[in-house]
């Protein structure tokens, strides 16, 4: 509990180090915070885009169909149709999100990478391949209402950048998951626990 509530005091100490037992449990505490956040905020950002459905398919029955089940709903929009949903408070609740999670990580990350003997920059290279992901896929989706073929250009691109985006996440965890440099480096002495 000790490192969760020093997590949070310290969220603008960017400088300095932390021990992994001093990073895991704040870290766990705010992805679950931000997954709570993202859930609600996406579950309302859902419930608007199935009412604009359900609308766009009783005044466009021709090109906007509906199928439900006990465990599924699905939409078809006939492509270049004109009609996709408005996708812009989807994606508001998604960057929301991701704000929230590194303006509550950024110092955390930085002191534990500080540990390790890196600069905090080191965390930038997932974050900017995950917003360069959520812009080119509202790009991708706003192109399916202009158009009968999709963008695969586009598509292709962000293949690769999630596939990108997943081995920098993977990298970064990685990182912050090895021990410490011993003793004192060019960012502090060595972190005491309990601290």
């Amino acid at each position: 509990m000790q490192s969760i509530i020093r997590g949070f005091r310290n969220l603008l100490v960017f400088g300095g180090r932390d021990l992994r037992s001093q990073f895991w449990p704040y870290a766990a505490v705010v992805v679950a915070l931000t997954f709570l956040v993202l859930g609600v905020a996406m579950t309302l950002a859902m419930q608007q885009l199935f009412a604009e459905a359900e609308r766009l398919a009783i005044e466009h029955p021709e090109a906007v169909r509906i199928q439900r089940s006990a465990t599924s709903y699905s939409v078809q929009y006939a492509p270049g149709s004109g009609l996709m949903p408005d996708m812009t408070n989807f994606f508001l609740g998604l960057g929301g999100g991701v704000a929230l999670l590194v303006i509550l990580l950024a110092a955390a990350m930085t002191r534990r990478l500080h540990d390790r003997g890196l600069p905090g920059y080191v965390a930038l290279v997932p974050l900017l391949l995950l917003i360069l992901g959520l812009v080119g896929m509202s790009q991708l989706l706003t192109s399916f209402n202009d158009s009968t073929e999709p963008d695969l250009a586009l598509f292709g691109a962000l293949m690769i950048n999630n596939m990108l985006y997943l081995a920098s996440l993977g990298g970064l965890v990685l990182l912050l998951s090895l021990p410490g440099s011993a003793g004192p480096n060019r960012y502090g002495p060595a972190p005491v626990a309990g601290s």
